[in-house]
């Protein structure tokens, strides 16, 4: 216990021999600062060999087991992690991995699962998911969740959202465990920066919007922009809150805008 940091450290056990280290070590902390909180369980991995390990331990009448695929990595995950500041609470399962490819390529991976964040009763934010790959070459990634806002003067805007983005020319499959969850990134050569919003809906003074969309920007070889905009399953609904006056169902359209001008249809 140091100074309102409290660290236990439940299990831990490495494994050295010629080829080289491996091993794990847990550990649960808290910390308690005034308006500022942290806690949950903490996970250090490392194996900076070319071999899988499976090691079980005995120590203090305890037993329990380490598996490691195959290095050289470093790891930092964490489950059930909760950081509160001035009563705003972000959680979930947290994990950053970086490792080493046999031609000596480095990599780093961040991984999140089941992440929650609330911002006042105003923001919620629930089922978050992210996976992001950094290596010489660039970044990929994907982040999704629910976002629900509950604003002043009866407004209310609901829906799933997910960012795509990939600044590298190549295709990116991968997936990463984090929080016994299996994350799988698949995305489409870049670069590109896309946004989609599935299940959108914008609700005004009983006026409703909603649909799903999508935003992209793509680069094309000579360095131009493009920013593609596109919208499906669109319905507007114009009334006194109880009853519908007018109605548009079925919308979808799509746009292109470009540096010489913009084109598209709804």
């Amino acid at each position: 216990n140091l100074g309102g940091i409290r660290l236990t450290i439940p299990t831990g056990g490495f494994v050295i021999t010629s080829a080289g280290l491996a091993g794990e070590i847990s550990i649960g902390t808290s910390l308690n600062f005034g308006g500022v909180s942290f806690s949950g369980a903490l996970k250090l991995s490392i194996n900076n060999t070319n071999l899988p390990v499976n090691q079980t331990f005995t120590v203090g009448g305890t037993s329990f087991t380490i598996s490691l695929q195959k290095g050289p990595f470093f790891r930092i995950s964490g489950e059930n992690i909760s950081l509160t500041v001035a009563g705003q609470t972000l959680s979930g399962n947290f994990a950053i991995e970086s490792s080493q490819s046999a031609t000596g390529a480095k990599k780093t991976t961040i991984a999140a699962t089941n992440i929650t964040l609330s911002l006042g009763g105003v923001v919620n934010v629930t089922n978050g998911t992210g996976l992001f790959v950094i290596d010489p070459t660039g970044m990929a990634g994907t982040l999704s969740a629910d976002v629900g806002l509950n604003l002043p003067a009866d407004i209310s805007f609901v829906g799933n959202f997910k960012l795509v983005i990939n600044n590298t020319n190549k295709a990116v499959n991968e997936s990463f465990t984090v929080g016994g969850q299996t994350v799988a990134l698949d995305v489409q050569a870049g670069p590109y920066v896309r946004v989609e919003g599935n299940n959108i809906a914008l609700t005004v003074a009983g006026q409703t919007l909603s649909g799903n969309f999508s935003f992209e920007q793509i680069t094309k070889a000579g360095g131009a922009k493009i920013i593609k905009i596109a919208a499906s399953d669109i319905h507007l609904g114009l009334g006194d809150g109880t009853t519908e006056f007018v109605s548009l169902h079925n919308g979808q359209g799509t746009f292109l805008i470009t540096p010489t001008g913009i084109a598209g249809q709804l």
